[in-house]
């Protein structure tokens, strides 16, 4: 796993699940928490011969999810200890994309998902960052608009920088092996949009 080096000067990805489809190595055994409808599940299984689980609390996306991936689950992962009555392996790969900042208590989220992950498993991470310039540049303006998508959108219900997403995820018991980030190329933590760790228990 040399490949996993975070380099400022690496001209980025634009979507963060274009870094994480990147990073899983083919064949693998994933556990996709918030998978919606299974769009990333599916190229993974697709192209890399990978097994895909995926949890999500949307019945609606979860339909459309089942016809792309091996298994689902409707679960509300801020009750994350009903994983445990339905999961009962463990994982290559743990994936979180543009999921912690949707939930009240990500951190027990964390916590429990060190159950399910291979000792020489990896967690996946995506977080969008609040500290873009957009978003500043909205304050000084005296704006914090939510929107439909995106870094303010509606649903999310926390916010995060690189440095406090890192803090999140060492809290919660896991190492930062790398990062990565997507946007331009320049200042990423002013210009990132996306931030992606890849974690070890």
């Amino acid at each position: 796993m040399n490949s996993f080096r975070y380099e400022d000067r690496q001209w980025p990805k634009t979507d963060a699940k274009e870094y994480i489809f990147s990073l899983i190595r083919p064949e693998s055994y994933i556990l996709d928490l918030g998978c919606w409808t299974g769009r990333l599940g599916e190229k993974l299984r697709l192209e890399k011969k990978c097994e895909i689980v995926g949890v999500d609390i949307n019945q609606e996306a979860l339909s459309l999810a089942k016809k792309r991936l091996n298994y689902v689950f409707q679960l509300d992962l801020d009750q994350p200890e009903f994983l445990k009555k339905v999961l009962k392996e463990k994982f290559d790969y743990i994936v979180l994309a543009d999921v912690l900042e949707h939930l009240k208590d990500p951190k027990s989220l964390l916590e429990l998902t060190k159950n399910f992950l291979k000792d020489n498993g990896f967690l996946l991470v995506s977080i969008p960052n609040v500290a873009n310039w957009t978003v500043r540049w909205s304050l000084l303006l005296g704006k914090f608009d939510y929107g439909e998508t995106g870094i303010l959108d509606k649903t999310h219900l926390r916010f995060y920088t690189r440095k406090s997403g890192r803090e999140l995820i060492e809290s919660a018991g896991y190492t930062i092996f790398g990062s990565y980030f997507t946007g331009t190329n320049f200042f990423p933590t002013l210009k990132a949009v996306q931030f992606i760790f890849v974690c070890k228990k």
